[in-house]
């Protein structure tokens, strides 16, 4: 069961899931010099020759004269902090944004209509039941501690602590700087809330999920049951308030709305709470989606009655039995789904897509009817926040694609790392799209150190556009000689993407560190040093300017999308398997210069010509 383990002794402290976190390395800071060099190494490769060697004098000066206080005081921030990165993180990334959570949040398709749980109408009630119960195991493995905490191949642990807020934890808005509610507990901590919230036809419900005598986990005939009650009540009513819409807004404006909402009435405060400590956030869809693409559209700007934008975990299921979610990123990394994906997986092909015994039985807990007291502001905020999850789908290009020529063991076969193939394959479509080579992002976990989290990989590098450009030029017209050529070019922007994800995953890439510098000269009241007011820096891009925002989630089951980080850029996610590339890309239909279809088109044809290279190679070495 790939990525889920659970632990060889439960009876051992040192098998819990969380014991090692504790232990853990301190997030390390890389010298100055390190990350200057990484940074102007990007910059090389997007800019101009007089642009590069202005930012060059610039880094120099920055060295001199700012670099200094700034990386004494981050160090001695980090003597008093395990991971010096994380409250801001956590405080300036996300919870200090005002943007709406459409555009930060992450969603994908449950894959797993790709074997047990096939698209079929009828399911809906079936899966939902079953579904609810394997979030609850899962639920339970990490409550009790006894998943098996990860470990690089190398036998170093990883921690684990973003595992806890996928259950109970929800981004509360307030005016300036949200905060994030989360009441989870392991069950030597404490006792933690046990229900879930269920959204259908706009009307809300809660359901209890845990026995509160027997304290056993409900089973899938007892929540098929729970489901059942609400669709039939529901079914004959005219459609809800979609009050979860709300949490679409800019944070400002859902701070002011929820806000008004407490002051209506003090019961929709309880209301709210409710909602906000739930395990999770789940709905029933009333339409049959076909594909994957119609499934990430509606796991990100979908019915604005489904999805309560601010909790860690949202799930649907579709008429047909599709599933999709939509998670907060505030709190956690993919990496977290992509595990529990791994677990439905396993759980679902054990079980053959079904429960295996009857789901008849009268023995339920009724949901609760969960109402809100609405006035007429409140009923237009919801309207306004409809119209801007219409807006936003409207603005939304979305493709989830299957490549099915080859995979992960096709290019392992020409000695090529998958990921950096993919990585490769994207920069030289982007040149070929844009005729210039675009800043790219690849998330790059830093999780064996103390809270670790991420890192950016700066991916487009001289030497892959350096192998783009020539690409490019042999314009398929590849012979002997062009082919040795462009095979050590490939062989040098592999190296290089090794050697800088290796460097990344120890928190020694650029954008933290710089980060971390920045923030320092704002807290002490420093004028900002002009490295991050040179063009260059956003050109490269520096404070959240990546054209390319990708993310390998992994040689799984899990897959997910986001929106482009910029109006002029894309989103690419992607998972890769043997014998397939499964990816996600998306660009805003407002841009003039993006296209998801054209560059998915072109990813494609850049994969097929980059693989004709490889097997052209190997055919030569054996003459």
């Amino acid at each position: 069961m790939a990525s889920i383990f659970l632990v060889n002794d439960s009876n051992q402290p040192e098998s819990k899931t969380f014991y090692n976190d504790s232990k853990l390395p301190s997030l390390p800071v890389p010298s100055v010099k390190q990350t200057i060099e990484k940074y102007l190494d990007s910059c090389e490769a997007v800019l101009t020759a007089d642009e590069y060697e202005k930012t060059v004098k610039t880094c120099q000066l920055f060295m001199q004269n700012d670099a200094p206080y700034l990386q004494e005081k981050l160090l001695e921030r980090a003597t008093n902090h395990r991971n010096w990165l994380e409250q801001w993180w956590s405080d300036k990334v996300y919870l200090e944004s005002r943007t709406s959570l459409l555009v930060s949040n992450f969603s994908g398709p449950g894959t797993y209509l790709e074997h047990y749980w096939p698209l079929q109408e009828g399911t809906q009630l079936e899966r939902c039941a079953l579904g609810t119960y394997l979030f609850m195991q899962f639920w339970q493995l990490v409550r009790k501690e006894v998943l098996a905490a990860h470990s690089t191949s190398d036998g170093k642990y990883l921690t684990m602590h973003q595992f806890r807020y996928m259950f109970n934890t929800c981004r509360i808005p307030h005016k300036g700087r949200d905060k994030l509610h989360h009441s989870f507990r392991t069950e030597r901590e404490g006792s933690s809330p046990t229900h879930t919230i269920v959204s259908y036809r706009g009307y809300l419900f809660k359901i209890e999920c845990v026995d509160s005598k027997s304290g056993d986990i409900f089973t899938p005939p007892q929540f098929y049951k729970a489901f059942q009650y609400i669709r039939n009540l529901c079914e004959s009513r005219a459609e809800g308030p979609a009050l979860p819409a709300l949490t679409s807004l800019d944070r400002d404006k859902w701070a002011e709305a929820r806000d008004h909402l407490i002051e209506i009435n003090p019961s929709n405060l309880e209301a709210l709470r409710e909602i906000e400590s739930s395990l999770m956030f789940t709905a029933m869809d009333d339409t049959s989606l076909r594909n994957y693409t119609e499934l990430a559209y509606a796991g990100m700007v979908g019915d604005p009655a489904l999805l309560w934008y601010d909790k860690s975990y949202n799930s649907v299921t579709s008429l047909n039995g599709a599933t999709w979610c939509n998670c907060d990123h505030t709190p956690y990394d993919a990496m977290v789904m992509v595990a529990m994906v791994e677990f439905f997986t396993y759980s679902i092909k054990k079980l053959k897509g079904v429960w295996p015994e009857s789901l008849e039985t009268d023995q339920f807990v009724k949901p609760i009817e969960i109402n809100f007291y609405l006035d007429k502001e409140a009923q237009n905020s919801i309207t306004e926040a409809k119209q801007h999850i219409y807006r936003m789908r409207q603005n939304l290009e979305l493709l989830q694609i299957v490549f099915y020529k080859f995979g992960k063991s096709e290019m392992k076969k020409y000695k090529i790392r998958p990921d950096f193939m993919v990585q490769i394959c994207l920069q030289l479509a982007y040149m070929q799209v844009h005729g210039k080579p675009g800043p790219t992002y690849e998330t790059a976990i830093t999780r064996q150190y103390y809270h670790g989290r991420t890192e950016t990989c700066r991916t487009c590098t001289p030497e892959a556009v350096a192998f783009c450009k020539e690409m490019i030029a042999c314009d398929s017209e590849i012979d002997a000689k062009s082919c040795r050529n462009l095979l050590s070019l490939l062989q040098a922007a592999q190296s290089k993407f090794l050697s800088l994800m290796a460097d990344c995953m120890n928190n020694h890439g650029c954008d933290r560190h710089l980060l971390g510098l920045l923030l320092i000269s704002v807290e002490n009241g420093l004028e900002v040093p002009k490295l991050f007011t040179d063009p260059a820096f956003s050109a490269s891009g520096g404070n959240g300017n990546f054209v390319l925002s990708t993310s390998c989630v992994g040689y799984f089951h899990g897959q997910g999308g986001v929106a482009p980080m910029v109006e002029d850029g894309y989103g690419f996610f992607y998972r890769i398997n043997d014998g397939r590339l499964i990816y996600t890309v998306s660009a805003y239909n407002s841009s003039s210069e993006t296209s998801a279809q054209k560059m998915s088109d072109h990813f494609e044809y850049s994969m097929s010509t980059v693989y004709d290279l490889l097997k052209l190679s190997s055919r030569m070495s054996k003459m």
